[in-house]
């Protein structure tokens, strides 16, 4: 057995590595961003908040101009109506004037021929030698030519449609005449307004609905009195 010397000691650890600047701010946590933290409890309530208002505000609004369209397409719809209606009567109206002006020829037509008949008979006879019986006196004798034309042509228009006194003067007026021989010719005829106002409805009912409401406007619009509407469209059985 051989001797040894002594024992040589193991070598010394190495000292520990400090860590350098760079990896110790690696090392250090980092707080996460703002979008990953957790939202504080009234801030979740607050957006929670805020979403329902602005529903609620956008379905109230939605709901207005819902309502809104509605009643512009009603009023565009009665507009309508109304100017068919106005087309309607314009079409009468040109009508009436149309025929007025062929009764109106025809009566100076008849007029001149039976002035050419009486002149040729006057210059061709001798005057009677007896004396003429007495005649009737005429009930229009005291009449002006503008008053009696006036109620001629009012007479012609009420055998074809019907008015009211106003409408009637009205249209008189239209035709030339003055507002004296126009309701001297109306009042003249002695005329039934209830029975005008009568035919004025069944004439409207014949080429529209109405409600009953809504057609004594009418006619109160064409110048009838509200008894004399109220009564023409009772007769109607609105």
């Amino acid at each position: 057995m051989t001797e040894s010397g002594p024992e040589t000691p193991p070598p010394p650890p190495p000292p520990p590595r400090s860590p350098s600047p760079e990896t110790a701010e690696d090392e250090v946590q980092k707080p996460p961003p703002w979008w990953k933290r957790a939202l504080p409890l009234w801030a979740v309530i607050l957006i929670a908040f805020l979403g329902i208002g602005l529903g609620a505000a956008s379905a109230s609004s939605d709901e207005a101009d819902v309502a809104a369209g509605g009643e512009i397409e009603e009023l565009e719809d009665q507009l309508a109506e109304r100017d068919a209606e106005l087309d309607d009567r314009g079409e009468r109206i040109d009508d009436l004037t149309k025929q007025v002006e062929r009764l109106e020829a025809d009566l100076d037509e008849a007029t001149s021929t039976t002035t050419t008949e009486a002149t040729t008979t006057t210059t061709t006879t001798t005057a009677p030698t007896t004396t003429a019986p007495p005649t009737t006196e005429d009930p229009s004798a005291g009449e002006t030519a503008g008053q009696r034309n006036a109620r001629q042509s009012a007479d012609e228009y009420l055998s074809f449609s019907a008015f009211s006194r106003s409408g009637l003067i009205q249209q008189l007026e239209f035709e030339g005449f003055s507002t004296e021989d126009a309701t001297y010719g109306v009042d003249a005829l002695n005329v039934d307004w209830n029975e005008q106002a009568a035919k004025a409805a069944e004439e409207y009912l014949n080429f529209s609905s109405f409600s009953r409401s809504g057609l004594i406007d009418q006619l109160v619009f064409d110048g009838f009195t509200q008894a004399q509407a109220e009564y023409g469209v009772s007769t109607t059985g609105l």
